[in-house]
């Protein structure tokens, strides 16, 4: 039997991949420290979950619009093995046992 030729990686792609990755995380890294900071942390949480108040209709818009393309790039850069497993492991622990 022939053997199907697996395709190749290209390590020059590989590195660009992780240059990007890196360059993210730096970023995120910064946006968590400015938002989590004394001066904008409290701010944030009266903007956005006050219960007394409707969110910041902008600032929301944007919030949303950040989450669902973190979210996005979430699915895009998990192993789909491990998609696979939590969702086996996540249906399977979620039934209640009598």
């Amino acid at each position: 039997m022939a053997q199907e030729a697996q395709p190749t990686v290209s390590q020059a792609k590989i590195a660009k991949i992780k240059a990007t990755l890196d360059k993210l995380n730096e970023a995120v890294r910064q946006a968590t420290d400015v938002l989590n900071s004394a001066e904008l942390a409290p701010e944030l949480d009266r903007a956005l979950h006050d219960a007394n108040n409707l969110p910041d209709r902008d600032l929301a818009a944007l919030a949303r619009l950040t989450v669902d393309t973190m979210e996005s790039l979430q699915l895009q850069l998990t192993p789909s093995m491990t998609l696979l497993a939590d969702g086996f492991f996540g249906m399977r622990f979620s039934f209640i046992r009598r």
